[in-house]
């Protein structure tokens, strides 16, 4: 039996520390706490409450081995900071007794004390991996950092966050002014400390050597928000040369005098200097350049295998370029482990990132194929510079796939380690330096019309290749880790806080309307009213069961509308100043609320602060036809992934259901465009021009059930008006307001999808006729089916969806589910191809007219239980 943690010490919200032996110590003992999780708190006496943060300033002291320390420097720096708004953070990688004596001394403090202690594989990055696990920990809005060994002095800690007040940050300088080093050791490392200042100093001129005269100290404060910890690479001891070098900061420094250190003994090594070595040359060159330098010497190994092969006649010049290959992509794999991604393999075993790697590098040999076949056999190249041009071509896709998906962001940390690579200008000046070359040699070779026609087609297939792997990609995006998941999903609901006005437009609808109005009534939050519209004039039927229900259930109303021209914008905008409540919903006639929805989606707001919430909305039916199950399974990925990666992205088109946004917007805005055949993808657009903040949640006890169209004519004019839609809203051109690049850029890629599934409809027949008739040379016949291996690729994340799918819902995959699946990929992209053409072809002349998707209630007769998610 262990003892009791001690009744009257708290380090943090939800957390006690055990007394325990040193070895004994739970691994992390900050979890849950401060910004760790996410949430914010603010501490009463040693109390974390969590709700909006206090703390101004977190000072985070990382030790090792610091027991005699720690009484001294708790005393000394509560002695500087009562009176303030500040915590203690200790990150402890101990094996001695510092952890306990911290919990005996934090109980006394009359400032807040907090522990994080790592163990074993947790002491990632040394001494600057700890202070970044000590600032993701903290809340406060500024942070300074210091040694525990009592050779900072802790009455300095205040006069450095005041001077940081006005900059970014401040730092405590050995070298500036009567700034004193004496407290180093010996004459040696007086001469290392110097000359590592220098040699940061000439390596870094703008950002360092012109602002600071000590980047190897560790003494400083800084604003939190100036300091994107994504951006940080932690190793060895030097953490402010690496904040330094990877921003730009505005700098003020004070002079202090390094003391003596009074117990305990220095950290100091060798290995430290070789760490600092790998720093400095990691920080100068970037990943993407030992990237590089590892490919030039895979290429290089690459290029001899083959030309051993070859030139001995051993195997034709394909096959030694595929055994060259293999010989590479394992050198390099062992290579990048050491010398590129050395830092980045936490959170995956080494077999799974092999595993990563020869699956991406086999398949990218196998897509360079028919490049190198077309060189060799159109273009007449030999074949070894002409497998060296494919290498040379394939540099950027093999580094983005080892950066972001074989090393990128994996457990707990996916949040704090997106890795976005930046790409060198020379890269793009390479790139364009080959196709410029491939050109010239095209037109060399043949007559330009000839040349002409090989690079257009050539183009094409490349780009919808690149636009099929991209969709692919996203419909994974939130599927990708369970940390993911758990992020799109609901939390449990505390006490409501909005009111709701629900708007179910409804025409044709009678069949359904009544049961949808049965599970609103049936919702249990307290403040909604439901406002139903229907067709005065021409829809008895769906008239005469909406004015039934409002009679049953005394929060219901029904709102009329008479006129020629009747759609679902035209009925939303008739609603809209009807509505009496701060959040307006908008949910289709035929869809099935869960009874808990609006007490989850009411908490989502307050939680997130966000200005538009999209529940789940899943269609059921997937039984019904082979068509059904495509059109399940679309829903699926759409609601689950891909629309909360463009909620992360700054660019949304909303759904048009289950869809709830603050009313303020909708009458800032003026509602919706009833000239827009997609009202919610465009409403979406001009909410994000604007920077409304989206949240999108998927949880299956949550989702809002529906039903596909009934048959495949239904599904097609369906299509065709959602995809008109959005060209519509392309056309428009209110997304170029849009304040980044990268949202511009998203947003043309989502908004001219139609036109390149109307492309990939035309060009891939085409392409396969060609291939069967047309004496094509090989390389270019093999290279028109390019779009398709992506697509043949997510086959297998199909069914890995159909299985979750019915795993979650309680439901059942027959064996013919997964026979259909397949068997029906085509044909289905066949159809969104068609309908895709069609939408070009009907907004290129001006034909605006609206398709209504019947609904027969297929989905009532499902009562899925949804299952927790795992």
């Amino acid at each position: 039996m262990h003892p009791r943690p001690s009744p009257h010490t708290l380090l943090g919200a939800d957390l006690e520390l055990d007394v325990r032996s040193p070895h004994e110590v739970p691994q992390t003992t900050a979890e849950g706490t401060g910004g760790r999780d996410g949430r914010r708190f603010r501490f009463e006496g040693n109390v974390a409450v969590h709700g909006t943060s206090l703390v101004d300033l977190t000072v985070v002291v990382p030790t090792f081995n610091e027991v005699s320390n720690i009484s001294a420097l708790v005393q000394r720096l509560t002695d500087a900071l009562v009176g303030r708004a500040a915590e203690i953070v200790f990150v402890d990688d101990s094996t001695d007794g510092t952890p306990l004596e911290i919990e005996r001394v934090a109980a006394e403090a009359r400032v807040p004390v907090r522990l994080v202690h790592r163990r074993g594989a947790e002491r990632v990055g040394g001494l600057a991996g700890a202070v970044v696990a000590g600032i993701r920990a903290s809340d406060s809005e500024f942070v300074a950092v210091m040694d525990g060994d009592l050779q900072h002095p802790p009455e300095t800690v205040p006069v450095l966050r005041d001077l940081a007040e006005d900059v970014d940050l401040a730092v405590a300088s050995r070298y500036a002014g009567e700034g004193d080093a004496s407290g180093l050791a010996s004459g040696y490392r007086r001469w290392v400390s110097n000359g590592s200042t220098v040699l940061a100093q000439a390596c870094f001129p703008r950002r360092v050597g012109r602002v600071c005269t000590d980047p190897m100290t560790g003494f400083f404060c800084f604003r939190r928000s100036a300091v994107d910890l994504v951006r940080l690479r932690p190793r060895g001891f030097k953490i402010l040369l690496e904040i330094l070098a990877r921003h730009d900061l505005r700098v003020r420094e004070l002079p202090f005098v390094f003391a003596d250190r009074l117990t305990g003994d220095s950290k100091a090594s060798w290995r430290n200097g070789v760490h600092f070595t790998y720093q400095m040359a990691s920080l100068r060159m970037g990943r993407m350049s030992r990237f590089a330098a590892v490919g030039a010497i895979g290429t290089l190994v690459n290029l001899a295998v083959m030309a051993l092969l070859v030139h001995a006649h051993l195997v034709h010049y394909v096959a030694a370029a595929l055994v060259a290959a293999e010989v590479s992509i394992l050198g390099n794999f062992l290579l990048q482990e050491r010398f590129v991604f050395r830092d980045l393999r936490d959170g995956s075993t080494r077999r799974r990132r092999l595993a990563q790697h020869l699956l991406f590098n086999n398949a990218e040999a196998l897509v360079r194929l028919p490049v190198l076949v077309l060189l060799v056999q159109s273009l007449g190249l030999p074949s070894v510079p002409a497998q060296a041009v494919t290498l040379g071509v394939a540099f950027l896709a093999r580094f983005l796939f080892m950066s972001r998906v074989v090393y990128g962001p994996s457990g707990g940390a996916v949040q704090e380690r997106v890795r976005r690579a930046a790409v060198p200008r020379w890269v793009h000046v390479v790139g364009q330096v080959a196709v410029v070359a491939v050109a010239a040699a095209l037109v060399a070779r043949w007559d330009a019309g000839w040349a002409l026609l090989y690079l257009v087609v050539t183009g094409l297939v490349l780009a919808l290749f690149a636009v099929a792997a991209s969709s692919t990609a996203l419909r994974l995006y939130a599927m990708s880790t369970p940390e993911m998941l758990d992020e799109v999903r609901f939390s449990e609901p505390g006490d409501p806080e909005h009111s709701f006005s629900l708007i179910v437009p409804a025409r044709d609808e009678a069949t359904v309307l009544g049961r949808t109005v049965e599970a609103l009534a049936a919702q249990d939050h307290p403040d909604v009213e439901i406002l139903l519209v229907v067709s005065g004039d021409d829809d008895e039927p769906t008239r005469a069961v909406a004015h039934g229900a409002a009679a049953r259930y005394p929060r219901t109303r029904v709102v009329e509308v008479t006129g020629p021209v009747k759609n679902k914008p035209l009925a939303l905008n008739a609603a809209l100043p009807l509505c009496r409540h701060d959040v307006v919903g908008v949910v289709d006639a035929e869809s099935i609320l869960a009874p808990d929805l609006l007490r989850h989606v009411d908490f989502r707001f307050g939680e997130t602060g966000a200005d538009t919430v999209i529940g789940p909305v899943q269609l059921m039916n997937f039984h019904t036809s082979w068509w059904s199950l495509q059109n399940v399974l679309e829903y699926f990925y759409w609601f689950r992934s891909r629309l909360h990666y463009q909620a992360k992205r700054g660019f949304i088109p909303y759904s048009g259901n289950t869809i709830f946004v603050r009313r303020n917007w909708l009458d800032e805005l003026g509602g919706w465009d009833d000239a827009c055949l997609a009202e919610d993808c465009e409403l979406g657009v001009r909410m994000s021009v604007l920077g409304a903040r989206t949240s999108v949640a998927y949880d299956a006890r949550m989702a809002t059930r529906e039903e596909t169209p009934p048959t495949m004519n239904a599904l097609f004019n369906q299509r065709v008006r959602w995809m008109q839609g959005f060209l519509q809203t392309y056309r428009k051109g209110e997304w170029r307001a849009l304040p980044t690049v990268r949202q511009r850029l998203l947003a043309r890629y989502t908004l001219v999808m139609p036109l390149v599934q109307a492309l990939t409809g035309v060009i891939l027949p085409l392409a396969i006729v060609s291939a069967v008739l047309l004496s094509l040379p090989v390389g270019l016949a093999l290279l028109t089916f390019l779009p398709l291996i992506p697509v043949v690729a997510g086959l297998g994340g199909d069914v890995v969806a159909l299985r979750e799918f019915t795993r979650l819902y309680g439901l059942k995959a027959r064996p013919g589910d997964y026979v259909r699946l397949v068997l029906g990929l085509f044909p289905y992209q066949f159809i969104l191809s068609a309908a895709a053409l069609k939408a070009a072809v009907r907004e290129a002349r001006g034909v605006n007219t609206w398709y209504k998707t019947a609904h027969a209630g297929a989905h009532h007769v499902l009562t899925p239980a949804a299952a927790e998610a795992a």
